[in-house]
């Protein structure tokens, strides 16, 4: 009994030990031409071809102007993720999605506990 005990104790701690650790990103992009530019949107989605998520509110830009072209995301989750660039104009037209991008993010798992024992 007291090793049954000791299997289940030791199953719930490698449970609650898995860490689902958020990863960073920088995406990079070639600076639009309009002269009515007015910034970028950065998107997320689980699947190919979305429903997108915005999750950069509005990367500010004018025309021509590449040292806006980048963005940094810190919250993304494990898994495979698709991500799109959208422009956005002075009165709020939105261009067509960028090319597609896939990453897949890994799994973080916390090491065991050591020397797991009866006291």
């Amino acid at each position: 009994m007291k090793k049954l005990i000791a299997i289940l104790a030791m199953a719930i701690v490698l449970m609650a030990s898995t860490a689902w650790a958020d990863s960073t990103q920088s995406f990079a992009w070639d600076a639009n031409s309009d002269s009515n530019l007015t910034g970028y949107r950065v998107y997320m989605s689980a699947t190919s071809g979305g429903p997108w998520t915005d999750i950069s509110d509005l990367v500010v830009c004018t025309a021509n102007d590449a040292s806006c072209c980048v963005f940094t995301y810190n919250a993304i989750p494990d898994g495979t993720w698709f991500f799109i660039a959208r422009a956005i104009q002075d009165r709020g037209i939105i261009s067509l999605p960028s090319n597609e991008l896939t990453k897949t993010y890994p799994v973080v798992i916390t090491n065991p506990p050591v020397n797991f024992r009866f006291d």
